[in-house]
């Protein structure tokens, strides 16, 4: 007989990409029966649905886990989402994105929106960081709320389920030092992970190779014949005929770029942890190696505009 049912969510700390996989790696383990990812058919927009059935303190509970994107394009739905959750994970990672006043802020903003709710934030913790119990007690002395440390991901749940089933909302703190201390990741043939923006570790090392940025987030790659639009937060890749940037009217023109289907086809890459990049910024660097050095496949080639007369055309 099923005792309670709570509903929980985990999501990453605000922009903080460098969380993902810790996120992805949690919700994989931490649930039982997955029954909307984001690598199957049923998705939904912007949330992984997994459930499980837990024992503790001698009850039987049954909890759903909401894994939500912090993608800009799924913001939208990520409160309607968190609504009647016992309790809610954050991710974040000390050396990624998100700086600890950040961090803060966003727990602050959840405990004022869901004041009842228990929060847990699961660290990825590098090697000459601050010591997890000095972080629990800037935690404590910030937030006014005692902080408690928990050694794995399974100790995280139960304290978690316990605090939603007496009542007493908590705040958890779990360091994780690699993520094969959690478990192994669910494959995912699919995964749109590639997606998520581009971490400034890789905009550092673009920069630091001489690309050229239209903006803070944007590649422009001039090639022989064409010329490339990459944004580095949705993976969106634009072409245009090399000749239209002889027009005065290029940087206004709506016609001159066209935008390309481009599909991650190829699992993490073994670079990640040597280079400190995720999944995504991999696949950025693929494209980007494949532009470079005319690599590109016949199916996204097959999408360049054909060369015609542009009536449009105004030459300075």
């Amino acid at each position: 007989m099923i005792d309670f049912i709570f509903k929980g969510s985990i999501l990453p700390a605000e922009q903080d990409v460098g969380s993902e996989e810790l996120r992805f790696r949690l919700f994989d383990n931490l649930g039982e029966v997955h029954l909307f990812s984001f690598d199957n058919s049923y998705s939904t927009i912007g949330v992984g649905i997994c459930m499980g059935d837990r024992e503790v303190a001698s009850r039987h509970i049954r909890f759903s886990l909401l894994n939500i994107s912090r993608n800009p394009r799924h913001s939208l739905f990520s409160l309607d989402y968190m609504r009647g959750s016992s309790f809610i994970i954050i991710t974040w990672h000390q050396d990624g994105d998100v700086g600890f006043d950040a961090l803060l802020d966003q727990v602050q903003s959840l405990r004022g929106s869901f004041c009842d709710t228990s929060i847990a934030i699961a660290v990825q913790a590098n090697d000459g960081e601050p010591d997890i119990p000095v972080l629990a007690a800037m935690i404590d002395d910030a937030l006014h709320l005692p902080c408690i440390i928990v050694e794995n991901h399974n100790e995280l749940l139960n304290q978690l389920l316990l605090g939603s089933m007496q009542q007493e909302p908590s705040l958890c703190l779990l360091p994780v030092r690699s993520l094969d201390e959690i478990g192994p990741a669910r494959p995912r043939p699919n995964d749109s992970s590639f997606r998520l923006p581009a971490s400034k570790r890789l905009l550092a090392l673009l920069q630091d190779a001489g690309f050229t940025f239209v903006d803070n987030r944007t590649i422009l790659m001039k090639k022989q014949q064409w010329l490339f639009e990459i944004s580095l937060d949705e993976a969106r890749v634009h072409v245009a005929h090399a000749s239209c940037m002889d027009c005065n009217r290029f940087s206004m023109c709506k016609e001159s770029f066209k935008k390309l289907c481009i599909v991650q086809a190829a699992p993490e890459g073994f670079a990640s942890k040597a280079l400190g990049l995720q999944s995504s910024d991999l696949f950025f660097l693929s494209l980007i190696y494949a532009i470079e050095f005319d690599q590109l496949p016949s199916t996204v080639v097959g999408q360049f505009p054909n060369r015609k007369n542009c009536s449009y055309m105004q030459h300075a």
